[in-house]
């Protein structure tokens, strides 16, 4: 995941577009940037554009469930948007996309 990710936030969602890989190279950064989307007090929805992503592996899907199980404790939803065929691939055959919300 790029350093420079982007942060959005309006109306009640903040968004993070992730780009490139998610793994064990960066999780620790992924780790700070959604902590500080899940923090501002006026985001009820967190969505992570994974649009850019073109790559997760083992680390990188549990730093997703990390940041799912932290939302899901404050009360606020977590939403995945725009994955590729490929990270989509990788959630089904982990069964995630039972647990997180793919749009």
């Amino acid at each position: 995941m790029d350093n420079q990710a982007e942060i959005r936030q309006q109306d009640g969602e903040c968004s993070l577009v992730l780009e490139g890989r998610l793994d064990y190279s960066n999780t620790v950064n992924f780790h700070s940037r959604c902590n500080s989307l899940i923090a501002m007090p006026e985001a009820s929805r967190v969505i992570l554009d994974c649009g850019k992503l073109t790559y997760i592996d083992s680390s990188g899907i549990g730093a997703l469930m990390v940041i799912n199980d932290r939302v899901t404790r404050e009360g606020k939803s977590l939403e995945l948007h725009n994955c590729s065929s490929d990270v989509k691939k990788v959630l089904k055959l982990v069964n995630l996309h039972k647990v997180l919300k793919l749009v």
